[in-house]
């Protein structure tokens, strides 16, 4: 049993009024009256206990634990870790909290006024940033009912300087996807130009939750089920890929469908759900019904085209490529040069 072991378990049968806590027990077991406290964060606490028994010889650690049931399992879900010691007037307190989704720490230190503390600083050891994963909702049609499925997004990394035309409305897209306003956004253009990586670009850089609808589910829209569906997810940005049927004109093609996604968008339904659209699409813009266009209604549209040719020559350099100065190149031939004549080869391969 260690000196500061002993004296807290004296501390303890001399405590006579009611609950204790670590303040109480620092001052019985100093003698004086602590004056700060400091917080740190994402700290990892095995490695700084561990730090703390290479500079402290005389301690003493006790560790709480509070558990959870979660589908017929016993889980940790709070610890709390009290390092104690005579050899300094210092109490050091770690609390935990573990989540399946994000695990956060705290470690709280008490101190006297005076003393040589940087020895202590010196042992608290953090947790290593880990990159952040944004995900999306995959809607799913389950025997009439609909259902979304968490799915994970791939952070890309995109500088929009090199890898898009200038004239790129960025800040106007994002401004419409962080309003309080329904509306509908179309993104349009040649394959391969980078709407898709410019969708994950939003992902990324919004906290709006987003959900994916594929056209297979373009055909239910008019269902009641689905508009069921959106009224449990108000304030959702609605991806609608390769919607080129959804959009296209009424009076051509006898499309149904468009009413109600117009309806969604802006009007008595869109005023209550705050939804808002994303629509991507390759065809040409001449071939969607002129309702769409409507002012009000279409809040942001942007033609996706090919990279100037002093981008798309800049961006090849910057990645080790070779390309025909004297055409013009979509991102995803840039990055996949193997059929378009390029003379390097390159390794990395992304799809736009």
């Amino acid at each position: 049993m260690s000196q500061t072991e002993a004296k807290y378990k004296e501390v303890i049968k001399s405590i006579t009024y009611g609950a204790y806590t670590e303040e109480n027990l620092f001052i019985q077991m100093h003698s004086v009256i602590p004056v700060c406290r400091h917080n740190f964060f994402n700290v990892d606490s095995n490695k700084t206990l561990e730090n703390l028994k290479n500079v402290i010889k005389d301690y003493y650690i006790l560790e709480g634990n509070e558990y959870r049931k979660k589908e017929n399992a016993i889980c940790l879900q709070f610890r709390t870790i009290c390092f104690y010691t005579i050899e300094c007037p210092i109490v050091i307190r770690f609390d935990e909290a573990f989540n399946p989704e994000d695990g956060t720490s705290t470690c709280t230190i008490t101190f006297l006024g005076t003393g040589e503390y940087l020895s202590i600083f010196n042992c608290i050891a953090y947790k290593e940033k880990t990159a952040v994963i944004r995900s999306f909702e995959y809607i799913l049609n389950d025997r009439g009912d609909f259902v979304s499925q968490s799915l994970n997004a791939v952070d890309m990394h995109i500088d929009l300087s090199k890898n898009y035309n200038d004239d790129l409305p960025n800040e106007e897209i994002m401004d419409f996807i962080n309003s309080d306003k329904p509306g509908l956004a179309i993104l349009y253009g040649a394959p391969g130009c980078g709407k898709t990586s410019y969708i994950r670009h939003l992902i990324y850089n919004s906290d709006k939750k987003f959900i994916y609808l594929d056209q297979s589910l373009f055909a239910y829209i008019c269902d009641a089920s689905f508009v069921s569906f959106l009224m449990e997810h108000k304030d959702h940005i609605f991806i609608l890929e390769d919607c080129e049927t959804l959009l296209a004109d009424r009076v051509a093609t006898g499309n149904t469908r468009l009413a109600t996604l117009l309806n969604i968008s802006d009007g008595l339904l869109g005023d209550s759900l705050n939804i808002k659209f994303i629509c991507t699409f390759n065809c040409p813009l001449s071939r969607l019904d002129g309702a769409i266009k409507r002012k009000g209604r279409l809040k942001v549209q942007y033609e996706f085209k090919p990279l100037c040719r002093e981008k798309a020559l800049a961006l090849a350099e910057s990645i080790g490529s070779n390309l025909d100065a004297s055409s013009t190149y979509s991102l995803a031939e840039i990055y996949n040069p193997e059929d378009n004549g390029a003379t390097e080869d390159i390794k990395r391969k992304v799809g736009f």
